[in-house]
């Protein structure tokens, strides 16, 4: 069995993959409980990295954690061009750095549609503040008042 195994490992194979290969099994409370410490040194490993990963919308807290559960402390801090992006507020430049070799193509294509659906929102929130205010005669930083509200004469 352990020779079966030890040569598939590595592979990037879902764990059912193995499943006709052994018969050691643990039950789900056990599996939930391995998972849970897992996550849970995931979590502390991307506070040290983002420490105001609570206030992080849950979408965008989600992608992180997730980064830092399937790459590890050590791998994850090489990341730093996301890291950086998500700290800048790029999320579509954090999502093009989010590619993870070794990991199943779902898991990558999971985490930066996530975070191109985060930009996405930003960008139309941003639109919509932005005509709420002119609607509200609020002055626009970034032109005069003028290029909203000409005046005739």
């Amino acid at each position: 069995m352990r020779e079966n195994i030890d040569t598939e490992a590595g592979e990037n194979y879902k764990a059912s993959h193995f499943e006709p290969l052994t018969d050691l099994r643990i039950s789900d409370a056990e599996a939930e409980r391995l998972y849970n410490l897992d996550y849970n040194v995931a979590l502390d490993d991307a506070r040290k990295i983002f420490p105001d990963l609570e206030e992080m919308p849950p979408m965008l807290k989600g992608t992180v954690v997730d980064m830092s559960y399937n790459l590890g402390a050590t791998k994850f801090k090489k990341y730093r061009n996301f890291i950086g992006a998500v700290k800048d507020g790029r999320y579509a430049d954090a999502a093009a750095e989010s590619f993870r070799g070794g990991v199943q193509p779902e898991r990558n294509s999971w985490t930066r549609d996530r975070l191109l659906a985060y930009d996405l929102y930003l960008q139309e929130k941003h639109k919509h503040d932005l005509l709420r205010q002119m609607r509200q005669g609020v002055d626009m930083p970034y032109l005069p008042q003028t290029e909203y509200w000409p005046r005739k004469g």
